[in-house]
């Protein structure tokens, strides 16, 4: 399995945005996404490219939202 981040979706509000998401491939990662966007009324395709990966292989700290537009 795979940890993913995205923030580059649109969300209700004209705020920043932020999603994890636990998946064996970014495929399975967009679809996940998508399927969660849509249940809260924000269908949108997302692109391989708005998705990171977060790697697990050593301690870090991930801001995903500062607060600084």
């Amino acid at each position: 399995m795979f940890m993913f981040y995205c923030n580059k979706f649109t969300g209700h509000y004209p705020v920043g945005t932020a999603a994890i998401i636990i998946a064996s491939s970014v495929d399975e990662a967009i679809g996940l996404l998508e399927e969660e966007l849509r249940s809260r009324g924000l269908r949108q395709r997302i692109r391989p490219e708005q998705l990171t990966v977060i790697d697990l292989g050593h301690p870090q700290a991930l801001i995903l939202q500062d607060g600084n537009y």
